[in-house]
């Protein structure tokens, strides 16, 4: 079913960053994720998309925290 393919789908994005060394920005682990920010169910609304961009925001300021300028 498509729910079991993406499951699936994740965790091979998942393990490929690892492996990469690659960081990740996890939508699918984030919490609080309802069909308020959904427009049809699959597609983030304008809410949505501001969740989005704050997860991107996170992970960019604390990747740029560790990143070593040596």
């Amino acid at each position: 079913s498509f729910q079991i393919n993406i499951v699936w789908l994740n965790i091979e994005i998942r393990q490929l960053a690892i492996e990469e060394n690659i960081t990740l920005v996890d939508l699918a682990q984030e919490q609080g994720w309802n069909n308020s920010y959904f427009f049809d169910g699959l597609h983030p609304n304008e809410e949505g998309a501001k969740k989005i961009a704050e997860s991107f925001w996170y992970v960019i300021k604390r990747t740029d925290q560790t990143i070593s300028t040596d």
